[in-house]
Formats: structure tokens, C-alpha cells, sequence
């Protein structure tokens, strides 16, 4: 997914062109792939489900206008997290469009990092204030926050089912 607002779908084994996405929603900010499913944040505020075998948008998520940096699954091609600039993230369910299904709020600046375990059940969300948040998600409580790190949060992973995490900051740390 690049500037130009196309997103590009290749065939892994045979290494050619699989289908072209346009994104009228702009550039995307981020982009997650999980089976056939395509995840692009924008910074216009919303989030797109995309078909990757058919090269179309399956779902459109949007609660505001602030820029989303960085969008997830969580566990399944129907629940998705949307890191936002409005210091917030948002789960979505992909049975409604319109309605978050929970938004947690907790972060003291915008929100530019997020991950989730393999299985859904846990969140990690980090940011301009240089904290990572752990989120359980069958309740959307804040479990731990990880302060003090030495600049922006900028990447988080997990790591298979271990239960580790890794955070990124701005600075290479």
C-alpha cells in the first residue's frame, strides 16, 4: 500500500500481480493482512475491511475524523482495533459500521501503535506519550501500562501465543 492510494495484492508462490485496490479513502496509514482479509487505516479517520480475493471494500469503519495510525484483527476477520490521533482505540465487530463496539480510552496523546495476541484476547496499544497499554479484552480493562519509554511508541508485536510482547519507540529503541 503506497502513496499513490492503490493496494497491491500479489500471488506468494507464482510472485505476480494477484489484483490492485484503489483506496478513495486516501494513502493508507497502516495496513494488516489476516487469510484473504485486508486491513487499511487512513488518515481521514476510517478503516477498511478489504476482500483480497475480489478487490473490494467488505467493510467501512469511521467513529470521527481524527487520523487512525495503525489498525489490527483481533483473532478473527470480524473484530478489528483502530489506533487513533484522538488519544483513543477503538474495537470494531464487523456486524455494525456505525457503532463501536468499545472504545478505550486511557492514553495521554495520540495513539500511533497497536497489537493483538493470536487469539484475540489481548491488546496492546502505545503512543506519543510514551507509554504501551495491556488490554484484556473480554472486559476492555487496562491490565498494565508501561511508562517512561524514551520516545514516541511507533511498533508493537506479539510473539506467537508466548504471551511476550515487543514495543518500538521513535528513537530505534
Amino acid at each position: 500500500a503506497g502513496e499513490d492510494r492503490v493496494l497491491r495484492v500479489w500471488n506468494r508462490d507464482s510472485r505476480a500481480p494477484a489484483g490492485t485496490i484503489y483506496m478513495d479513502d486516501g494513502p493508507a496509514t497502516s495496513l494488516s493482512v489476516r487469510n484473504h482479509r485486508g486491513l487499511t487505516s487512513h488518515a481521514d479517520g476510517s478503516v477498511n475491511v478489504w476482500d483480497l480475493d475480489t478487490q473490494r471494500r467488505l467493510y467501512r469503519f469511521k467513529r470521527n475524523e481524527a487520523s487512525v495510525w495503525a489498525a489490527t484483527f483481533l483473532g478473527s476477520e470480524d473484530r478489528v482495533a483502530a489506533a487513533g490521533h484522538d488519544w483513543m482505540a477503538t474495537l470494531w465487530q464487523t456486524g455494525s459500521e456505525t457503532t463501536p463496539a468499545r472504545v478505550l480510552e486511557g492514553h495521554e496523546s495520540a495513539v500511533q501503535a497497536i497489537a493483538s495476541d493470536a487469539a484475540g484476547s489481548w491488546l496492546v496499544t502505545g503512543g506519543a506519550d510514551r507509554t504501551v497499554k495491556l488490554w484484556r479484552l473480554d472486559d476492555g480493562q487496562l491490565r498494565r501500562s508501561y511508562r517512561n519509554l524514551p520516545d514516541f511508541v511507533s511498533a508493537l508485536s506479539f510473539s506467537g501465543e508466548s504471551g511476550l510482547f515487543a514495543a518500538g519507540t521513535l528513537d530505534g529503541s
